[in-house]
């Protein structure tokens, strides 16, 4: 490890680096590199990088499309040890982007209000995240391409219809992250729905106002 990293710096660097690689599937130095112990430096993406690079064993660098940032993810020995049994994702998916967004939403929350105590994707194929933030159970939809208002209809039907199927001992509030620019009749947003167009907007939805 570079002489510029302490050990108390590289383990909670490790850690960070392997809490967002299982929140999100996919994740870039990019990401990586907003973390306080890097953001300092003059190129903290190259810094991170070469933490990320002493762990082999750990991360991988995936085969990525050209002009992107690498994508990485959990080595299959690391998710072996880790115990984690989420579905691994391609660094060439179709939805590679849809995957570092959600890195994207587990950053915000985390650097706003701390880490989320729970936190699970797709469950039951419903939603893209459920989450307890702040003692706050939420589900969040992420939707980063255009769909017609037909299909933003029959999408909140199944989601709805399986969030009524639940039993909730508090029941989680519902968010859609939309960064398509669609109008709120193509949405059909269900009563209640907490509407945000930009990730980095999510944490002033979410927090009380001042009084």
């Amino acid at each position: 490890m570079p002489t510029f990293f302490s050990s108390s710096v590289q383990q909670r660097l490790f850690d960070f680096a392997l809490s967002l690689a299982a929140a999100a599937r996919l994740f870039t130095a990019e990401q990586l590199a907003r973390h306080a112990d890097l953001s300092g430096y003059r190129d903290p993406t190259k810094r991170a990088r070469e933490f990320l690079a002493r762990f082999p064993d750990t991360f991988e660098t995936l085969r990525s499309p050209a002009a992107v940032p690498a994508r990485r993810r959990l080595t299959a020995a690391a998710r072996r040890r880790y115990g984690i049994t989420t579905r691994p994702v391609s660094g060439v998916s179709k939805r590679a982007d849809h995957w570092l967004g959600i890195g994207d939403i587990w950053l915000e929350l985390t650097f706003y209000g701390g880490r989320p105590t729970e936190w699970r994707t797709e469950p039951d194929g419903q939603f893209d995240i459920y989450c307890e933030w702040q003692g706050r159970p939420l589900l969040i939809e992420y939707q980063r391409t255009p769909i017609a208002a037909r299909q933003w209809r029959k999408k909140w039907e199944r989601r709805l219809n399986w969030y009524r199927q639940q039993t909730w001992s508090r029941r989680p509030t519902v968010i859609l992250i939309d960064t398509t620019g669609q109008c709120d009749e193509t949405l059909s947003l269900p009563r209640g729905t907490v509407h945000v167009r930009r990730i980095e907007d999510l944490h002033h939805a979410l927090m009380p106002p001042r009084l």
